[in-house]
């Protein structure tokens, strides 16, 4: 049986890395395929095109809301090139809004997806991969009679050391690896999904599984950093710890360098000091505005203008290249926290602090302001989900491609311009990034250097 995992994504860009739930999940079926003899075969594809080619037997497509277009796109031409084709739906969207399964897809997993895949795959090889089948799985939603069934939550997995490291190998890395040492996270900012998908509940790995996974990647693919993807890295100090001293002890800080996303509330001089000597080159949070009053209404008091302030002044202390992503056009923003949000990048822009996630403030599933967005009108389950993109501050925001909530207090156009003007001063925008990397390349770096001499000697 041939297995075709497939990310949709937006305008159909492609893929730098595996996308780690789908990693997690590979990784997992492929071990009890060789522990009970299961005849499978799994790839990757990277285009519509490509699953067409493959042809498989059943195709795995996880999506996000702002990217459920291109998933729905890729399920209706599959089946079109083979009607009996099995479509399988996971990830963000569909946990979220279960309601609204793609006629296309046969069934969806609804949040942590390795147990749950691993039944619908086996189901599919015995030849029961139908409704009156779907109903005894845990955790799945599929339609019946002209109506969404979902069945019961499935349990999250207790140890996630159970479970292999990620498959990442189908993918040529570029320098930079990304890694999950933990799920989940127990606060409750008002637009962030991953507290109804986790359901608020923080699993970790253990320090040993950490070490291994980044024993292995460094050993498997030589990358010059190792991305720390995890909402809260910082979250127990004992295991931050334990991590740290391995790390030291084996000398990986030697071999590779490391970033990641911390929360400013859990940081202090100890973390940062520590972080430094783990060779971490940048790490970044989640500073979202200047303004404490917003601020406190985003992530319900649990963090601080404080807290952000005494990250960058650590940061500065210690060398630690420190930035943050910020998020624009959020409801009751008002002139004033805009100015105040100004005002902090401003004070900061001495210490080489830029926003890295320069953010349009969207509605996503799951959210308390998706429900707000609900009753105010702004969205429903007709919206074009291709507004909820989160990068428009840095594409260009329109009022054709943006959901906007805040014309109470700064009407569209003038907040436009409050937001371009920030982000030409302070935003890393992808064309720097860009630079920096053919900047980072010695030849193209020479190339760059010989182009820009000569075009000085012709003006």
């Amino acid at each position: 049986m041939k297995i075709v995992f497939y990310s949709s994504r937006i305008k159909g860009e492609l893929l730098q890395e595996m996308p780690i739930g789908i990693g997690y999940i590979w990784s997992f079926l492929e071990k009890k395929a060789k522990e009970r003899g299961l005849d499978i075969e799994i790839s990757f594809a990277q285009t519509i095109d490509d699953i067409l080619s493959k042809r498989p037997d059943i195709l795995a497509i996880g999506c996000l809301s702002q990217s459920v277009d291109d998933a729905v796109n890729a399920m209706e031409q599959a089946k079109k090139e083979n009607p009996d084709v099995k479509i399988i739906m996971g990830g963000y969207h569909i946990t979220l809004l279960p309601e609204l399964l793609p006629k296309a897809a046969n069934v969806a997993v609804l949040g942590e997806g390795e147990y749950t895949f691993y039944e619908l795959v086996q189901l599919a090889l015995i030849g029961k991969f139908g409704k009156e089948w779907f109903r005894h799985i845990n955790g799945v939603c599929y339609e019946d009679s002209g109506r969404i069934v979902k069945t019961v939550s499935r349990d999250f997995i207790a140890d996630l050391d159970t479970l292999p490291h990620p498959k990442r190998d189908v993918f040529d890395y570029t320098g930079i690896v990304g890694v999950f040492t933990s799920r989940g996270c127990p606060y409750n900012c008002i637009y962030c999904s991953s507290q109804n998908f986790w359901k608020r509940r923080f699993r970790m790995h253990s320090a040993n599984y950490v070490i291994d996974e980044i024993e292995s990647t460094i050993e498997r693919f030589n990358p010059h950093t190792i991305h720390i993807l995890d909402d809260l890295f910082l979250a127990d100090n004992q295991r931050f710890d334990e991590i740290y001293k391995k790390i030291i002890e084996k000398g990986i800080h030697k071999k590779v360098a490391f970033r990641a996303f911390v929360r400013a509330n859990l940081i202090d001089e100890d973390a940062i000091r520590k972080l430094k000597e783990m060779n971490f080159v940048l790490i970044r949070f989640g500073a979202e505005t200047g303004s404490e009053r917003l601020l406190k209404i985003l992530k319900g008091g649990t963090v601080t203008i404080e807290d952000g302030q005494r990250t960058i002044d650590l940061c500065y202390k210690y060398n630690m290249p420190v930035s943050a992503s910020f998020m624009f056009g959020v409801p009751g923003e008002t002139r004033e926290d805009l100015r105040q949000t100004y005002e902090f990048l401003k004070k900061n822009k001495e210490k080489k602090f830029k926003i890295e996630g320069f953010y349009y403030f969207v509605p996503f599933p799951g959210t308390d302001i998706w429900k707000f967005a609900e009753k105010g009108g702004y969205v429903s389950n007709n919206t074009d989900f291709t507004k909820l993109n989160p990068m428009l501050c840095s594409m260009g925001v329109s009022k054709e491609n943006a959901i906007y909530m805040n014309d109470n207090n700064i009407p569209f156009d003038e907040f436009k311009k409050m937001v371009e003007k920030i982000g030409r001063e302070f935003s890393t925008t992808r064309f720097q990034k860009f630079l920096a990397f053919l900047m980072k390349n010695s030849v193209l770096r020479s190339i760059i250097v010989r182009g820009v001499r000569l075009h000085r000697k012709l003006k």
